[in-house]
């Protein structure tokens, strides 16, 4: 599916939490989709996030779990087990 963004990341009150989020349309069909990019127990955690995402650095179409892991959690660990653990 070809996402295509219209508009700027926008902070909404969903039940007790605060959710960014991001108007756009598929591009193959022309439906309108919203796209949660997270949420949030705090309305300051979610506008940290939203300014993330305005300023690229959240909130990629290449951010991936397989990419977190190897490049964030991974490396984090390096220190603290066993290096046959590590590999």
């Amino acid at each position: 599916m070809n996402w295509v963004t219209t508009g700027e990341p926008t902070i909404q009150k969903q039940r007790s939490r605060w959710a960014v989020r991001v108007a756009g349309y598929d591009a193959a069909t022309g439906r309108r989709r919203v796209r949660q990019l997270g949420t949030h127990a705090t309305k300051k955690a979610a506008v940290a996030h939203q300014r993330a995402v305005l300023d690229g650095r959240a909130g990629s179409d290449d951010e991936t779990l397989s990419a977190y892991l190897r490049e964030v959690w991974l490396p984090s660990k390096d220190a603290r087990v066993e290096v046959s653990t590590y590999d």
